[in-house]
């Protein structure tokens, strides 16, 4: 709404500047109607919509002055290790350490390989923009997917967490990859073997390696465009950040679109960061029959709030039913 508190702050600036200024320089509005009252008409009319237009004008250069220069930050918001420094030393589970290199030679992801039982069935968890793969609500989120039955390799983007670098879209995209690989060339498993799951941006994530076709989908108030995301953050100019900021983070929708394995979707309509009509278009999109998506959704829930009762068993239903059943076989 930041857009829209500027956008008025700025035409009321104007609306005064441009009825006020004539009226100290000695123009009456009551002398003005009665000489020409069409001219005054005209007049104040053209002064009405220069004022929107010139509001107009000057929010877009502020906006460009705010948004150009934060760059990437504008959507990556991570914390560093230090941050999170006692939950890296978590006791709540073990895990292994994971530090792998990536095209970019200054920069070294960092991750976690979180087992279960010995042949449990493995997922790629791919979080959301803000803090790292430590922080406390991920943690929860962990140990849900866990009782599950789920192993788990987790991660960090370049310059979250312990991980080296800044973020980029290309990088943070390039990370998915290099922890997929790493699941296939050390755990003994095709990427048909894994279960991808990403969170709000990190939807985007794992929408891009479904191209390489895993065994299974799930999202979680993930967007199918980014401009979805900011037609929330910004109502008035949510295209025009859409416009300078041409995003691989817009295609989550199209990847998904010739994906045709089991996939779960799951949003809230109290999402005040994601609407659930963006969660949507992804579960429309996906080439899946009904009878192997599922779509969660849960009242009353906002982004950041933990996963509820009604999500844990719809997800632990399509576990069992498309993931553990499978694995079975």
């Amino acid at each position: 709404m930041l857009d829209v508190y500027l956008f008025i702050g700025v035409l009321v600036i104007c609306f005064i500047c441009m009825y006020t200024i004539p009226l100290c320089c000695g123009w009456s509005p009551k002398r003005s109607w009665i000489k020409d009252k069409k001219h005054f008409c005209i007049k104040f009319w053209t002064q009405f919509f220069t004022a929107i237009l010139l509001a107009f004008v000057i929010c877009i250069i502020a906006l460009t002055a705010y948004v150009v220069p934060s760059g990437s930050s504008l959507f990556f918001v991570p914390t560093g290790a230090d941050d999170e420094a006692s939950r890296y030393d978590t006791n709540r589970f073990t895990f292994t350490e994971l530090y792998l290199p990536t095209s970019d030679e200054d920069t070294v992801l960092h991750g976690w390989y979180i087992p279960n039982l010995p042949g449990s069935q493995v997922l790629l968890y791919c979080h959301g923009s803000g803090a790292n793969l430590a922080a406390t609500y991920r943690l929860d989120r962990y140990e849900i997917l866990l009782s599950m039955g789920y192993s788990i390799v987790t991660f960090d983007y370049p310059g979250y967490g312990k991980s080296t670098g800044e973020p980029t879209e290309d990088n943070v995209f390039e990370s998915g990859e290099v922890f997929l690989d790493w699941i296939v060339d050390n755990l003994g498993l095709s990427v048909s073997d894994v279960v991808v799951l990403g969170r709000s941006m990190g939807g985007s994530v794992a929408s891009k390696l479904v191209l390489r076709n895993p065994k299974a989908l799930i999202l979680q108030s993930a967007f199918a465009k980014l401009s979805d995301a900011t037609s929330l953050s910004y109502p008035l100019f949510w295209w025009y950040i859409d416009l300078i900021f041409p995003v691989q983070l817009d295609r989550a929708e199209a990847d998904v679109g010739a994906y045709s394995r089991p996939t779960f979707v799951y949003h809230s309509p109290d999402d005040g960061t994601v609407p659930i009509w963006s969660g949507r278009k992804l579960y429309d999109s996906v080439d899946t029959p009904d009878s192997e998506k599922t779509f969660s959704e849960v009242d009353n829930v906002l982004h950041d709030d933990p996963m509820t009762g009604t999500e844990i068993d719809d997800l632990r239903i399509f576990t069992l039913t498309h993931v553990i059943l499978d694995l079975l076989k």
